[in-house]
C-alpha cells in the first residue's frame, strides 16, 4: 500500500553523512541530525506542517513533489505558535535526485510522491533562539555579585540596602546590567555551542586495530551516559582515564 517509512538518525550509522553533520554544526553553531524517508507509492508524509528548525532536503532516489508556503508567524515555536499552516503558497516543484531545497524555520511544506520509490533526506540545523539564549543568562548571571542581590518588594521604591544594592536608585538595575550585557551574551552563546554533541565515527579498521592489534591511536569511544565523558590525568605510562556514568574506566594503550 501506499506507505512512508522513517528512519531516524541515520547519521548514526553512516560516516559521509556524520560528516555532513559536522560541516553544519560548524557553519551554523549549532546541533543537526539526518533522518531519511522512504516512500511507496502515493504517499502524502505528514501532510501540510512547519518545523521549528531549518531543514534541508536531499532527494536522492525518485521524485516527491513540495509545496512551500509563507510563515503565518515570526520565529514560531511549539506550543505557543499554532500548528496551522498558510495558504499563501511561494513555491511548488518536483525535486530529483541530487537536487535540494531548504525549507526555513516556521515555512509550511507538503510534500506528496508519486507511484514510485522514493527516498530523500532532511538534515535538520538546530540554531539558538534568543529565548533559548535569556535562559543561559539567567544562569550566568550568577557569576556577578550585584546580580545576586535580592528583588525587593517595590522595585519601583529606593530600597537603601545596608550593603548596597542594584535597586537603590532608580534604574539602577539596567545601569549596571548594561556594561555587562555583551560579557553575559558571549557567554551563553559559548554555553550553548559547548553542549551540542560532538560528531565522530568508528571506523571498521579503527574497531579491528583495537580488536586485533590493541592499537587506539584512530578508536572513537562511544559512552552514552548524561553526564557525558570526561577524561582524568592518569600517573601511568600512556595510559588514559575516562571517567563516565560514576565508574572510571583504564584504557591502557
Amino acid at each position: 500500500g501506499d506507505t512512508t517509512a522513517i528512519i531516524n538518525g541515520l547519521d548514526r550509522y553512516s560516516l559521509p553523512l556524520k560528516q555532513l553533520n559536522a560541516d553544519v554544526v560548524t557553519a551554523f553553531a549549532g546541533g543537526s541530525n539526518t533522518n531519511c524517508y522512504v516512500s511507496f507509492g502515493e504517499s502524502v508524509g505528514f501532510g501540510a506542517h512547519w518545523d521549528d528548525h531549518d531543514v534541508l532536503i536531499l532527494q536522492t532516489h525518485g521524485h516527491k513533489h513540495w509545496e512551500i508556503y509563507a510563515p503565518t508567524a515570526l520565529s514560531p515555536v511549539r506550543p505557543n505558535t499554532s500548528p496551522d499552516v498558510g495558504s499563501d503558497l511561494v513555491w511548488s516543484g518536483d525535486l530529483e535526485p541530487g537536487s535540494a531545497l531548504l525549507i526555513p524555520r516556521g515555512w509550511g511544506h507538503r510534500v506528496d510522491s508519486s507511484d514510485e520509490l522514493s527516498i530523500h533526506l532532511t538534515v535538520s540545523i538546530h540554531k539558538l533562539a534568543v529565548s533559548g539564549m535569556l535562559s543561559f543568562l539567567a544562569t550566568a548571571a550568577s557569576n556577578w555579585p550585584i546580580l545576586r542581590a535580592d528583588v525587593p518588594f517595590d522595585p519601583s521604591q529606593p530600597v537603601y540596602s545596608y550593603d548596597g544594592s542594584v535597586f537603590d536608585e532608580p534604574d539602577g538595575l539596567r545601569k549596571e546590567v548594561d556594561p555587562l550585557f555583551g560579557d553575559l551574551i558571549e557567554r551563553s552563546m559559548s554555553v550553548s555551542r559547548a553542549q551540542i554533541p560532538a560528531v565522530s565515527c568508528q571506523s571498521l579498521a579503527a574497531s579491528l586495530e583495537v580488536m586485533v592489534n590493541q592499537n587506539w591511536d584512530n578508536a572513537v569511544v562511544d559512552a552514552p551516559f548524561p553526564g557525558g565523558v570526561h577524561i582524568v590525568e592518569s600517573d601511568d605510562d600512556g595510559g588514559i582515564d575516562l571517567a563516565m556514568g560514576g565508574f572510571v574506566i583504564s584504557i591502557d594503550r
